[in-house]
């Protein structure tokens, strides 16, 4: 995808972040209590650091993401804007999907999205369910969060036509 698409699509995504805010001012969408649709934005420096650290390349969504909108929650009780979640390099993990991801939310019950940042599936969202082997979601970060924005607006916007009982 080239960057333009992806400054397209991450615009279009800060508009309907401030249609969301707009509609939900109670903070009454599942999470949202808990980041009040603030989210932590990354500089160039920052990104370029943590990508050192962990000797990592971020996928082109996730990086672009960070650093025009920032850290924060979707539907999720556990996306922390202070930073990055855990990335998983353990050797002895009991499924090594979870290698190369980065828990990007945690919606309870023991579900978790993680972002896969190498291999094969890099770039792609997969889902963990409690102690099951991780399943992929969807192609990629942008399409995960564009679905749960999506979902989120129709939960909350008011028909334009209700049905007549």
């Amino acid at each position: 995808m080239s960057t333009q698409d992806i400054e397209s699509r991450l615009l279009g995504i800060k508009q309907q972040l401030k249609r969301l805010s707009g509609l939900d001012q109670d903070c009454s969408l599942f999470g949202a209590e808990r980041w009040k649709y603030n989210f932590r934005r990354f500089s160039e420096e920052e990104v370029n650091g943590i990508e050192k650290q962990y000797n990592i390349s971020l996928p082109q969504e996730f990086r672009a993401f960070l650093l025009e909108i920032g850290f924060g929650a979707a539907d999720s009780y556990g996306a922390n804007v202070e930073g990055l979640p855990h990335y998983y390099q353990d050797d002895e993990d009991e499924y090594p999907m979870s290698e190369g991801t980065i828990d990007i939310a945690e919606i309870g019950c023991g579900i978790e999205f993680m972002l896969v940042i190498n291999g094969v599936h890099r770039g792609e969202v997969w889902v963990t369910q409690s102690y099951r082997e991780p399943q992929p979601w969807s192609s990629s970060y942008l399409n995960w969060y564009e679905d749960w924005l999506a979902k989120s607006l129709e939960s909350l916007e008011v028909p334009q036509n209700p049905p007549k009982g």
